[in-house]
């Protein structure tokens, strides 16, 4: 991804062996280039999880 998704942004990000759905909490760049945070939720529970990607591997998801 060339630029930052706006906050809110439905996104698919690389999670195990395949990909986890979530939202862009927040964006920014760093020394080591552009990182983007998403909420995950935790398959199987009512939780998320925030973790931070770097941008290239955040790409836009459709809505179901």
């Amino acid at each position: 991804m060339s630029t930052f998704p706006d906050i809110g942004s439905h996104v698919r990000v690389p999670w195990g062996l395949g990909t986890a759905e979530g939202a862009v909490v927040d964006a920014y760049e760093s020394g080591i280039g552009r990182q983007v945070v998403v909420a995950v939720r935790i398959e199987g529970s009512d939780q998320t999880l925030t973790v931070t990607f770097p941008a290239d591997l955040v790409e836009l998801a459709e809505l179901a």
